[in-house]
């Protein structure tokens, strides 16, 4: 079977995606260049092994709650499909810049479990709503654990200001039943001519949003304490493994600390301009981080590019064992 990735994708797509990588590398490059950045060898050469593995266990517990809660949502017992679409979901994330990974997750839910689009999605705002919020509650915990100052509190607020009502925003609009009777009821009832190329994509549009919302009601989410649990110990475990790759890199960083980076990093990521697979805006992002907790600038950006490499790595890894599970899965299901 050929695999012609770039099949569905234009020139212009293409060039699109090599522009916004480019960006930022430039972006970085200029910033290296303004702060005189000089390259701490010692973290490439000494980075720990023992560490490092432990950091990968605990981003394999991560993928596993992930998986544990898509099973739960859609009432499955297939725990071990369910962790092999989160591996796969986890490297589509990695791969596609300015949250493009995330759209992956509908789809594969659909092709590997027989399940409608609009489910996968009402699935997905489901689940990355959970997430957010318990990302802001670390993140405001973090902002008081590590006693910041005014000025590095100040820069933190200025990054992230803008990211927590656009949040609340979608947040309400999806779960209020009166904005959500406005926006899918009376604007449904609206329909435009189909003649007309944009009116017959918003009439679409409108109906795609309608069956999800119908999806959201059939959605598992009434014990959501089990919600909370899986989505809780879905998030100390990616704090758990940010802890421990760090402390392979041999940066000298507590607990909070960590915290701290994590959810400042995962706040900046929902900038919908990000570099391709995150190289550059990643680097760019847990640097302030780290810099913002008083880790050496030097150093900063030096362990910034491992982390992102060693991550990225860690997800190829998951995506590939979730691909190769899935095709077990199957065969499995075929012989039955």
């Amino acid at each position: 079977m050929k695999l012609n990735f770039f099949k569905n994708y234009s020139k212009k797509t293409i060039l699109k995606y090599i522009f916004v990588v480019t960006f930022w590398f430039l972006v970085l490059l200029l910033i290296l260049k303004l702060i005189n950045f000089k390259i701490n060898k010692q973290i490439f050469l000494n980075i720990s092994l023992s560490p490092l593995i432990i950091s990968f266990c605990f981003y394999i517990l991560f993928s596993i709650f992930r998986g544990m809660r898509i099973a739960y949502l859609l009432n499955s017992k297939n725990y071990l499909k369910s962790y092999a679409i989160s591996g796969m979901y986890v490297l589509s994330c990695a791969i596609f810049p300015g949250g493009i990974g995330e759209a992956t997750l509908p789809f594969y839910i659909k092709k590997y479990m027989d399940i409608s689009l609009s489910k996968g999605t009402a699935l997905l705002l489901t689940t990355r709503i959970f997430d957010i919020l318990f990302v802001i509650i670390f993140f405001i915990y973090s902002l008081f654990a590590i006693h910041l100052s005014y000025s590095n509190f100040h820069l933190v607020l200025s990054g992230v200001f803008f990211i927590i009502p656009i949040f609340f925003i979608i947040f309400f609009i999806i779960f209020s039943n009166n904005l959500r009777f406005f926006f899918i009821n009376k604007l449904g009832e609206k329909k435009l001519n189909n003649k007309n190329i944009l009116g017959h994509f918003i009439n679409k549009f409108i109906l795609y949003i309608k069956n999800i919302d119908n999806e959201l009601k059939e959605i598992n989410i009434k014990k959501k304490d089990i919600l909370v649990l899986f989505t809780l110990m879905g998030r100390l475990s990616v704090y758990a493994s940010f802890f421990f790759l760090f402390k392979s890199l041999n940066l000298n960083i507590t607990i909070n600390q960590v915290i701290f980076v994590s959810t400042f990093v995962t706040l900046m990521l929902i900038i919908p301009f990000q570099g391709l697979g995150g190289f550059g805006s990643y680097e760019i992002w847990v640097t302030m981080a780290l810099i913002i907790v008083g880790i050496n600038k030097n150093n900063a950006l030096t362990a910034s590019i491992p982390t992102q490499l060693l991550f990225f790595i860690f997800s190829i890894l998951e995506g590939i064992t979730g691909y190769i599970l899935l095709i077990i899965v199957s065969k499995r299901q075929k012989n039955k």
